[in-house]
């Protein structure tokens, strides 16, 4: 200036910067002003340093903090080491332990690297600055910073990345938004060029489309994510993606398609990268909508290249006290300590053909042992994203044994969540604790020959699903097949292989239409009668056993015996039972997935027994009895020796008819169950309760089949289970259409009548059940009484009524069984017992009538020799039985009660 005008200067362009590096600066008439620092750093804008990690430190009051570029540490960008004599990681008031170690005797650390132990047998080096590595044996890239513009340089995998301060970006942080082409709505902010953004808001939404045949020349567009906010990430959703296809070629391959799209976990193309998607919506390669990923931190990057696509996403900024995105061969998942407000979130991806195998050690949650996964929870999924389709694990209590889990592809992710409402005050804090993960390669050889080289007579072992723990993978095909044969057939006549599945989780849909169903399946129109409680007609579908025939129609497990015949095809809607067995000793089992939904798949124990199943009369005998053979091997002073004996045989008679069952509760079966018969049955049972008592039978499994007569279905006739009419009281019935009645006429059971619940009238009730030679009948029942008598085994208060008695009986009789745990003792202690005298001596006989009250010690009367007995009124009466047993019988007239 010269005194007659005065010319404003320009501060922000002179050759000495007046803002720091790191903020932008802002001229104004005769001044200027700068921005604030940004996230983790301190200052004025002119100046701006850069935060002190220890300054707000975890660690023990004895522990040195020091910062750190390491992503192994334990809290984030700083670790702590205990002084010489201490061992621990320095985290927390456990952090270090006071110890005579001298595991750092022989130490590994280089580069000035000094030893501090962390527990008796382990140690970690403390780095001097510009090395890192677990020995400090590797140089950091970060030595020359290439970063400008205040950019953070961090070393990842022997490389230096950036991290820019707000309104820089690029790989060094060298490139500035242009403020001019900022456009700022209210939910978002982006920089515009020809094609790309940059955004920096917390939350937005945005869309693009490169229409086909609106470009002829191939366009890079980089859409950048810069929010400035410390501790946190974001979270993009990708609400619509399309059109990222080649025309006619229905390609898959995002590299040869008209366009893709390549999310960056970073701010550049330096960062690791995501994942690149092409494709239409329902794509493999598209991304999944409505989906979160989440990053590392508040930068990402998306490069669309190509020629058409068209793609909107929704994004927001989340708090993140821990967590990140890594690509590592192998790393450290650490949850800090926290006083239950603390979500984190770690995303893992291996190279193509690599999969993710993570440590879960025994950890502690601030629910302890009480498993509440609204208080806290760690879950891991097989996949890039949280979704509850894919989780392969969910933990909501503290453990004691360490875990180990498999992704089933190239991705995994880990979620830990421990939230509270802020409003609740004194909450404990847990000291964190850390899971460990390594890339490893995939196993994907299954199945095998198993052979009983040996011939032991003890042969046995466990097949386990490909990748068992965790998710099978998909597009598997294993076959296991088994051999126990003894080696001589004379030998191993009745010897069987039995499974025992000890987990079944087989993911599939289900056809009813297998190959038997064309002729067994149909649908009619049957005339049902009052007795049903139904007029007109109802429509049924008559059929035999759907399951039996149909088809698992995604993945499946089949198991065929030594003679090739299918003995099980199983998935979850078909689950196997939980013993299976063989009928000679070999077996066959084949396994496969497809590319839809996986399951956890299944653990199988398999081993050889002598067995063999007989129905109705016959012979057992011992194999190659009356000759005998080895039967078994012991061990004496110089070595096993081979013992021979000649067997048994004997002859047997099946009989289930004219079977009295007496007693307070019990169960029925029909003949062979669960096992297929394929002879004729026929078969009564009566079974009878305390006098005054009812009866009430609950069925567990119905499988009787309906009869056909000459192409004409009678209402269960042949083929079923009866109960007398004068013995039925009312039944609960479900029919085929799943309808409910109740009546007290049906009497007849089949699959058009399927019994739920039967009560009596009196305290006896007759079945009769006949059966053809139809294998797939059978049932499962169990009776108990209705009135005053139950057992008991467990301590309660104990009312003896005249209700629920039958109200037709001039006496009734009650019995109680009650049972402790082995090694206890029972007080019984009754407090009023009213009844109008009865006999003057009140003997107990089993042979004469007794009305009164008898104790018994054990588990019923067939001593005939109570305890103690009383026939008259009694206000208190307190006993201890001697052992674990004690039987209570009353016998009264129900006019003196």
């Amino acid at each position: 200036a010269d005194g007659n005008a005065c010319i404003d200067v320009n501060e922000c362009e002179g050759e000495i910067k007046v803002c720091s590096p790191l903020v932008k600066c802002h001229n104004t008439l005769g001044s200027y002003w700068c921005d604030s620092c940004p996230a983790g750093y301190t200052g004025d804008g002119r100046n701006c340093v850069k935060d002190d990690a220890c300054s707000k430190n975890k660690c023990h009051k004895l522990a040195t903090c020091k910062e750190t570029d390491d992503s192994w540490s334990v809290v984030g960008d700083y670790t702590c080491y205990c002084p010489d004599g201490y061992v621990g990681d320095g985290v927390g008031e456990e952090g270090c332990v006071k110890s005579s170690t001298t595991v750092c005797q022989d130490h590994k650390c280089v580069n000035g690297g000094k030893c501090k132990p962390t527990s008796l047998t382990e140690y970690q080096c403390a780095c001097e600055s510009g090395f890192l590595g677990k020995f400090c044996e590797k140089t950091s890239p970060c030595q020359t910073n290439p970063c400008e513009n205040g950019g953070t340089c961090v070393p990842v995998d022997n490389l230096a990345y950036c991290e820019c301060p707000e309104h820089f970006f690029g790989r060094t942080c060298s490139e500035e938004e242009e403020s001019e082409f900022v456009l700022t709505s209210e939910i978002s902010s982006f920089h515009c060029s020809d094609c790309g953004a940059h955004f920096s808001h917390p939350t937005g939404n945005y869309t693009f489309n490169m229409e086909k045949g609106n470009k002829t020349e191939s366009s890079i567009c980089d859409f950048t994510f810069n929010i400035p906010a410390a501790n946190s990430a974001v979270r993009i959703i990708f609400t619509y993606f399309d059109d990222f296809i080649q025309e006619g070629s229905g390609s898959t391959d995002c590299a040869t398609t008209n366009g893709n799209l390549t999310l960056y976990d970073g701010s550049s193309d330096t960062a690791p990268e995501f994942a690149t998607f092409c494709g239409s919506s329902h794509s493999v390669h598209a991304p999944l909508s409505d989906t979160p990923i989440t990053m590392t931190s508040t930068g990402a990057m998306l490069r669309f290249r190509g020629t058409q696509g068209t793609f909107s996403i929704a994004w927001e900024t989340i708090e993140r006290a821990c967590g990140y995105r890594t690509s590592k061969p192998e790393g450290i998942l650490s949850v800090p300590q926290n006083k239950q407000d603390i979500v984190c979130e770690w995303f893992i991806s291996a190279p193509g053909g690599k999969i993710i195998e993570v440590t879960i050690p025994a950890i502690t949650m601030h629910s302890k042992d009480s498993n509440n996964c609204d208080q806290n929870s760690l879950e891991i999924y097989d996949g890039y994203s949280t979704n509850d389709r894919h989780r392969i694990l969910e933990t909501c209590s503290s453990t004691v044994e360490q875990q180990v889990v498999k992704s089933t592809g190239p991705f995994l992710s880990v979620s830990f969540i421990s939230n509270m409402l802020q409003s609740v005050s004194g909450l404990e804090t847990i000291r964190g604790f850390a899971l460990t993960y390594k890339i490893v390669t995939p196993d994907r050889e299954c199945g095998g020959e198993i052979d009983n080289v040996e011939g032991d007579f003890q042969f046995s072992g466990v097949i386990e699903s490909p990748n068992y723990g965790s998710l099978y993978p998909p597009n598997m095909d294993c076959t296991w097949k088994i051999n126990g044969s003894l080696g001589n057939n004379s030998y191993s006549a009745d010897m069987v292989l039995k499974l025992t599945f000890d987990e079944f989780d087989v993911k599939s849909g289900f056809s009813a239409n297998g190959p038997l169903m064309h002729d067994r399946s149909f649908r009619r129109l049957y005339p049902i009668g009052s007795e049903l409680g139904a007029a007109g007609f109802s429509r049924i579908l008559a059929f035999r056993q759907a399951l039996e025939f149909g088809t698992c129609t995604n993945d499946y497990l089949k198991i065929h015996d030594g003679d090739g015949q299918l003995v099980q095809e199983a998935c979850n809607p078909r689950r196997p039972p939980s013993l299976l067995t063989v009928n000679n000793p070999a077996a066959v089992l084949t396994f496969h997935s497809d590319d839809s939904d996986q399951g956890k798949g299944f653990r199988i124990q398999y081993e050889m027994v002598c067995q063999k199943r007989v129905n109705g009369n016959g012979t057992i005998q011992t194999w190659n009895f009356p000759n005998g053979g080895p039967a078994a091997q012991y061990s004496q002073s110089g070595g096993f020796q081979s013992k021979k004996i000649f067997g048994f045989s004997g002859h047997f008679t099946t009989l289930c008819s004219g079977i009295i069952l007496d007693g307070i509760s019990g169960n029925i079966q029909s003949p062979g169950y669960p096992y297929k018969v394929y002879t004729k049955q026929y078969c009564t049972w009566t079974i009878r309760v305390p006098k005054g008592n009812r009866i009430r039978v609950d069925m567990h499994h119905f499988s009787i089949s309906q009869n056909l007569y000459h192409g004409l279905t009678r209402y269960c006739e042949g083929d079923v289970l009866k109960v007398d009419d004068t013995d039925l009281g009312e039944a609960e019935v479900t029919f085929q259409n799943n309808q409910y009645n109740t009546t007290t006429t049906v009497n007849k059971y089949c699959v058009m009548a399927i019994p739920k619940i039967i009560r009596s009238k009196h305290n006896t009730m007759k079945l009769t059940y006949s059966s053809s030679s139809d294998p797939t009948n059978q049932f499962w029942l169990s009776w108990s009484t209705i009135g005053c008598s139950r057992d008991i085994s467990s301590p309660q208060e104990l009312i003896i009524t005249k209700e629920n008695i039958d109200p037709e009986v001039d006496e009734f009789e009650c019995q109680y069984k009650i049972t402790a745990p082995v090694g206890k003792q029972i007080n019984l202690n009754v407090t009023l017992f009213d009844i109008l005298p009865t006999q003057s001596d009140c003997a107990y006989s089993k042979d004469s009538t007794f009305n009164g009250f008898a104790l018994f010690m054990g588990n019923s009367n067939a001593s005939g020799a109570p305890f103690q007995t009383f026939c008259t009124a009694s206000s208190q009466l307190n006993v201890t039985s001697h052992g674990s047993e004690l039987f209570i019988l009353m016998s009264v007239g129900i006019s003196w009660i």
